[in-house]
């Protein structure tokens, strides 16, 4: 069953209208062939384990890209 169906079919619409939301994207760094990367994040970055918005949980090929969370 499709999400949005599910939230009609059960009267949810008016719940995701009432929290606060943030997004997160994981993905792997890959280079410009396609392969996985195991080389440290660019500095440009800055240090990940205090940068607000990129994350590493997982490994260094692995980047996380969380939002703050937002007012609906």
């Amino acid at each position: 069953m499709k999400l949005q169906k599910l939230i009609r079919e059960n009267h949810l619409a008016l719940l995701f209208q009432q929290g606060n939301f943030g997004l997160e994207k994981e993905s792997q760094r890959v280079d410009r062939n396609g392969n996985i990367v195991t080389t440290p994040h660019p500095a440009v970055f800055g240090n990940r384990s205090y940068h607000p918005y990129i994350q590493t949980d997982f490994a260094e090929s692995q980047l996380e890209l969380i939002t703050p969370r937002m007012l609906n």
